[in-house]
Formats: C-alpha cells, structure tokens, sequence
C-alpha cells in the first residue's frame, strides 16, 4: 500500500504533463538532519501523528545504481571490448530524502466525506530531501492537493485546501 502511494506521488512529481505548481516547495540552507527532525516535531506540535517515514532516496540511489550497473553490463556483453563506465553508475541525484507520512483523523473523515477518492491522498505527506548537486540546501515539499482534486467538488477542493493549510503550517513553524 505504501509502495503505490509513494509510486503515485512521485508519478506525480515527475510528470512532465503536471503543472509545476502542483507542489509547494521551501528551499533552506541548512542540515538535513535538523530539518527532518522539524519537520517531525511541527507535525506532532499540530497534534498529528507521524505514521511513516519513508526514506526514498536511499531506495532510489540503489535502484539507479542497480539499473546502470545493468545496462553496463549488457554493453559489456554486446561489445567485448573493455571500457570505462559510461554511465558512472555510482553517480546519484539525492544524497538524502524522504516523505513523512502523517494522519489527521479529522481532516481525513472531512476530505474523504466530500469526496470517497480523497481516500488516495492519506497519510499527507511531506518530502524533505537534499540533491547531491546542492549540499548545502534543504528541499521541503508538498502537493497541492486541491489542484488533483474533481473540478467539479467544490466541496472536495475546500476540504483539500484546509489540508494544504494544515502542510503549510507544519511547514512554517519547522522552518521559520
């Protein structure tokens, strides 16, 4: 269940077809470390609990390590000649990242109430991740989650949007 959220949100995040104001997203120069622990504390002050931590860089390094490795090989077999990799498969985009997954029992019996298919957007997440290329910056995101909802549910929109507040929230009191 986690894995498929995790795959839809990053579906989401990667998209190219998705508006890039589908997130909201604070940049701070600061330690990794810190910034997920106040990203962690900030949710628990709100009253919510952390449900999950998943550590997706970790899981997408190794898999992009293990895919160029992959394709190294099969060039290797396909031209004996011996060369040098390529693909510099222990290259890697994160050097730390991952979504806290939390609940709020109220704010999801009011978002799913308006509408049933809110149901895929809990646990709420936040993202807190550091490129290997920024080593002294700190991304803290989230999606907005009112622009996936049915245009059509002003209701649902309203209910997601309160969501958004509540992220916004979390956000503003760990960073500022």
């Amino acid at each position: 269940m986690i894995k498929k959220h995790l795959i839809f949100v990053l579906f989401i995040l990667l998209s190219g077809a998705i508006s890039a104001n589908i997130f909201v997203e604070h940049i701070v120069k600061n330690d990794f470390f810190e910034v997920r622990d106040d990203i962690a504390f900030a949710i628990t002050g709100q009253g919510l609990v952390v449900a999950h931590r998943s550590d997706v860089a970790t899981m997408l390094n190794r898999i992009s390590k293990d895919l160029a490795q992959q394709a190294i090989s099969m060039m290797r077999f396909a031209m004996p000649n011996p060369f040098k990799n390529p693909l510099n498969a222990s290259k890697t985009l994160y050097r730390h990242g991952v979504v806290i997954e939390f609940c709020s029992a109220s704010l999801s019996a009011e978002t799913t109430a308006a509408d049933p298919n809110n149901i895929l957007f809990c646990p709420f997440s936040i993202a807190v991740f550091q490129l290997n290329s920024e080593p002294n910056q700190v991304h803290v995101s989230y999606l907005r989650l009112s622009q996936l909802a049915d245009k059509n549910n002003q209701k649902s929109i309203n209910a997601l949007k309160a969501v958004e507040d509540v992220l916004g929230n979390i956000i503003q009191d760990a960073l500022y």
